[in-house]
């Protein structure tokens, strides 16, 4: 439980706040300015666009809170200062979280690699989006090659991009088809459904950040995906046509392709 019932005590909590504030906003520069970061002015957009709402919310509660405290007439109680710490606290996860998002997807090259299954890959996807699955009453087939040979791939990264392409299908369709083949050149996975499709006009912006066709979601999902995937020298397009449903391919080259 929070104490907030001594003068010293308050100082010393603006204090705190005010120096957690300050060393996010480093820390925000700090992951803006790394070497890596220099020629992606895309990157920085997103990171501090991501970043905007959680901190505004922070200093906004902040704010509040001082000014309730300080406040000769304290007409709110302490439940409702125990409220803004509460979405201070929320906010901070929430930073924490994107931080680590893109920290992530910055560092892809440098991330271990092993040698992955695809098809062992696609399976724990659909077994995570079970609830999805179940809630939306879609449909799945699979078809693997089961010759498939596995890739030198970092197994959890790929799986984020997996799962993020068929949430997208499993979210507007109620059958979808996911399959896999090795034509000894390269790795294919193809997820089709029979969803909506995408219109012409909005096809080009599919992989742009922040573009989404649903009521819920950040827009952000296939733009990592397609950010994965092209990481370990993989490929990603689809195919669409309004009203009948739209195919993922993903492609992966031999040379990614553990003998």
């Amino acid at each position: 439980m929070y104490s907030l019932t001594t003068e010293p005590d308050l100082n010393f909590f603006f204090l705190t706040m005010k120096l957690c504030y300050v060393k996010i906003i480093i820390l925000k520069e700090v992951s803006m300015n790394k070497e890596e970061l220099k020629n992606d002015d895309e990157f920085i957009s997103i990171l501090t666009h991501e970043l905007k709402n959680p901190l505004n919310a922070i200093k906004i509660s902040s704010q509040l809170m001082e000014k309730e405290i300080r406040s000769p007439k304290k007409l709110n109680s302490q439940d409702y200062l125990l409220e803004l710490l509460s979405k201070i606290d929320k906010q901070g996860d929430n930073i924490l979280n994107i931080l680590d998002t893109f920290s992530r997807v910055n560092k892809l090259r440098f991330l271990e690699r092993s040698a992955v299954s695809v098809n062992q890959i696609l399976s724990e996807v659909l077994e995570n989006l079970r609830p999805f699955i179940i809630n939306f009453n879609v449909k799945i087939l699979t078809d693997y090659d089961l010759k498939m040979p596995k890739l030198l791939l970092n197994p959890g990264l790929i799986k984020e991009a997996f799962y993020n392409v068929v949430l997208n299908s499993v979210q507007v369709s109620d059958s979808i088809v996911i399959s896999s083949e090795f034509d000894r050149e390269s790795v294919i996975i193809r997820i089709r459904d029979n969803g909506p499709g995408i219109s012409p006009e909005n096809q080009a912006k599919v992989f742009t950040p922040y573009f989404t066709m649903k009521k819920t979601g950040s827009g952000l999902g296939l733009y990592f995906a397609k950010k994965i995937i092209e990481s370990y020298g993989g490929e990603i397009s689809f195919h669409s046509i309004l009203n009948s449903g739209t195919e993922f391919k993903i492609k992966f080259k031999v040379s990614e392709i553990k003998e």
